[in-house]
C-alpha cells in the first residue's frame, strides 16, 4: 500500500528494520505511530525484505519536525551596490535561511521546483524581487512557515497557491508591503503575526481565499501610501475569518474587501471603531458582518460616489485605490 507524504505528496518508503519510514522526495521521516494515524488504522507495519537506507530528519509523535538546514554554500551570490544579488540557489534543504544582507532576486523560476522547502527565514528583510506574473515562491508544496526579521516587501503573487503554508511571522520591520495576490489561495494559512510598530500597505486580493485564516491584526501605525486602506478583495473568500483590527488612521475599505467572509464578527481599528472610514457599499458583500455607515461620506454623511476605483463626495472627500 502506497502512502503519500503530507508535506510534498511524495511516496513514503519503510526503512530497514521497520521502525521508521521516509519520504523519497523531501526526506521527512515518519514514525510507525504517525503512519497509523495517517491511515486511520491500528495495523502493524513491517519492513520489506529489502529497503533503501536513507538518512533523514525525524518527525516524532507530536509531529515536530527537525529540518535539514541550508548553508552559505547553497547560494551563488554577486555583490552589488547596497547589497547582493542571488544568482542561483543550489540547495535542497528544508529550512532555508537567506544571506544576512539585502538580497535581490531577478530569476523568478529559481525556487519553482524546490518543494522540499518547509520553512523560509529572512534574517534582515524579504529579498527585493522584480515584478512579474509568476511569484518567486509560488506554489511550493512543502512550504509551511515564513519568518522575516526585517522589512517585509512581498511581490505580486510571491506565495500564491502555497497550499500548505500555515504561519507567517514578521518582527523588527519598519515597513510591510504585501502586493497583489501575494498569499492568494494559501488555503492552510491560519496565523499571521506582524510587527506592530511597522507602517503597512496591503494591496488587492493579497489574502483572497485564505479559508483557514481566523484573525488578522494590522500594525498600529498608518499605512505608508497616503490615502490607502483595505483594498479590493483583500480578504475575499476568507470563510473562517472572525475578526480584523485595522490601523487607527485607515481611511477607506474598498469594494469586495471582505466579500463572502461568512464567519466575520468584527472589524475595528486599534482605537476601537470605524468612525472616519469610507466604506464601499459592496465592501462586505456576502459577509456575516456589516458595519454601520456603509456607503456614506465619513466627513459629511452624504452618499458616496463609487465610480471606478475612487470613493468621492461632493464635499471634497476622496479616497483612491492604489494600483500596483
Amino acid at each position: 500500500m502506497k502512502i503519500k507524504c503530507d508535506i510534498c505528496s511524495g511516496e513514503i518508503l519503510m526503512l530497514e528494520g521497520g521502525k521508521n519510514a521516509v519520504c523519497k522526495v523531501c526526506g521527512v521521516q515518519y514514525t510507525v505511530e504517525r503512519l497509523r494515524k495517517m491511515l486511520g488504522t491500528a495495523e502493524s507495519f513491517s519492513a520489506p525484505e529489502s529497503s533503501e537506507e536513507i538518512v533523514a530528519p525525524v518527525v516524532n509523535e507530536e509531529e515536530e519536525v527537525r529540518l535539514t538546514e541550508s548553508s552559505e554554500d547553497d547560494f551563488v551570490l554577486k555583490k552589488k551596490f547596497g547589497g547582493i544579488e542571488l544568482k542561483a540557489y543550489n540547495g535542497h534543504s528544508q529550512r532555508v535561511t537567506f544571506p544576512s544582507k539585502w538580497v535581490e532576486i531577478n530569476d523568478r523560476e529559481m525556487f519553482s521546483k524546490h518543494d522540499e522547502i518547509v520553512e523560509l527565514i529572512f534574517p534582515d528583510a524579504f529579498p527585493d524581487t522584480d515584478y512579474g506574473e509568476k511569484g518567486i515562491f509560488e506554489g511550493l508544496k512543502g512550504l509551511r512557515s515564513i519568518v522575516c526579521n526585517g522589512s517585509f516587501h512581498v511581490g505580486c503573487g510571491d506565495f500564491r497557491n502555497c497550499k500548505n503554508l500555515s504561519k507567517i511571522t514578521v518582527s523588527g520591520a519598519v515597513t510591510i508591503h504585501i502586493q497583489n495576490e501575494a498569499f492568494k489561495n494559501c488555503t492552510s494559512l491560519e496565523t499571521v503575526v506582524l510587527e506592530e510598530n511597522a507602517e503597512i500597505d496591503i494591496t488587492n486580493s493579497a489574502f483572497k481565499n485564505c479559508s483557514l485564516l481566523k484573525t488578522f491584526t494590522y500594525p498600529k501605525k498608518s499605512v505608508f501610501f497616503a490615502g490607502e486602506g483595505v483594498e479590493s478583495s483583500t480578504f475575499e473568500g476568507c470563510t473562517s475569518l472572525e475578526s480584523v483590527v485595522l490601523p487607527d488612521d485607515i481611511k477607506v475599505i474598498h469594494k469586495n474587501a471582505f466579500k463572502n467572509c461568512t464567519s466575520l464578527k468584527s472589524v475595528t481599528t486599534h482605537s476601537g471603531d470605524l468612525s472616519g472610514v469610507a466604506i464601499h457599499p459592496d465592501a462586505f458583500s456576502g459577509s456575516s458582518f456589516v458595519p454601520e455607515a456603509v456607503g456614506v461620506c465619513p466627513e459629511c454623511g452624504r452618499r458616496l460616489d463609487c465610480a471606478n476605483n475612487e470613493l468621492t463626495c461632493s464635499c471634497g472627500f476622496a479616497a483612491v485605490q492604489y494600483e500596483d
